[in-house]
């Protein structure tokens, strides 16, 4: 009768099911089989159970996998910050469960292979748990890996590197090819079979505007002028920063009568003939330029 009395009060301090009193030996606690805790620890919280650890029998947290009862997980509840996580079993494999930022503070995380054939690995998953970004090494390099990604319309999956929101570089999945993307830059292509560059084309370029000011910005590689206003109406060359020498751009003037203005970038030079001055090209003409230092391109006419 004195042990029957001692293990309810530890069910009750514990908030255990009531079942688990009869159970032998006293260290193993038992819920019935459609009970979903078996266990919480807590603290007298202005006179009423505050619940800071819990052993379940069911993963609660992810509300679509590992929910069945009969997959062990240990919960612990913030009650400062209203917040909860689960260290515990889902469909695929074990997981800690938290809806928001779970951080590591130590010197190192270490992923072990603990056996079989398929080396240890990190997935980030996407939104839907179907696809993942995947870390892993193959005994002789490091490999990122993905599934298909639609990175753009009519291009295949691939692992994208993206330094800013208009920019990206893609590792294309099935052809090994390296594509760089930019919202105002187009394509550059360095294609694994071929090993050249495919280079960025407007075949269609405008040109606008009287002044340096107001003249359309040249985007792309290779450029057709097919559309002038007025005669001298302009386009501007990219300014020469240091990255960008020894990189080239062209363009070519279409129109059967009027000629184009191409300026430099605010502060550049056009073959020495003065910070700011244009140089005027004429009808069916084609214009190349090299950047070979900041702030000077070097260029030709020909046609």
């Amino acid at each position: 009768m004195k042990t029957k009395t001692f293990l309810t009060l530890i069910a009750v301090g514990l908030s255990l099911p009531f079942s688990a009193i009869a159970q032998v030996p006293p260290t193993d606690f038992m819920c019935d089989a459609t009970d979903s805790n078996v266990a919480r620890f807590g603290r007298d919280n202005g006179g009423s159970f505050q619940s800071l650890i819990e052993m379940n029998t069911q993963q609660t947290l992810t509300g679509f996998s590992g929910t069945q009862i009969g997959r062990g997980a240990i919960k612990l509840n913030d009650t400062i910050d209203g917040d909860s996580m689960e260290l515990g079993f889902y469909q695929f494999g074990a997981g800690i469960f938290h809806p928001g930022l779970f951080e590591f503070w130590t010197n190192g995380v270490s992923v072990r292979q603990l056996g079989g054939s398929i080396p240890s690995y990190i997935d980030v998953r996407d939104v839907n748990d179907e696809k993942q970004l995947r870390f892993s090494h193959n005994v002789a390099n490091g490999v990122i890996s993905t599934d298909d990604e639609p990175w753009n319309t009519g291009l295949a999956g691939g692992v994208s590197i993206r330094p800013n929101s208009d920019e990206s570089w893609l590792f294309e999945q099935n052809t090994g090819n390296l594509k760089g993307n930019s919202t105002y830059g187009g394509y550059l292509i360095f294609t694994k079979g071929q090993k050249t560059v495919v280079e960025t084309v407007d075949d269609n370029v405008a040109a606008t505007g009287r002044t340096q000011g107001t003249a359309n910005l040249l985007l792309k590689t290779h450029n057709t002028i097919k559309t002038t206003g007025p005669n001298d109406d302009g386009v501007i060359l990219p300014a020469v920063t240091a990255e960008m020498i020894g990189s080239h751009i062209d363009t070519v003037n279409t129109d059967l009568s009027r000629s184009v203005k191409v300026y430099p970038a605010v502060g550049d030079e056009i073959n020495s003939r003065g910070v700011n001055t244009p140089f005027s090209l004429s009808p069916q003409k084609f214009f190349w330029c090299r950047a070979t230092s900041v702030g000077h391109w070097r260029c030709g006419v020909s046609g």
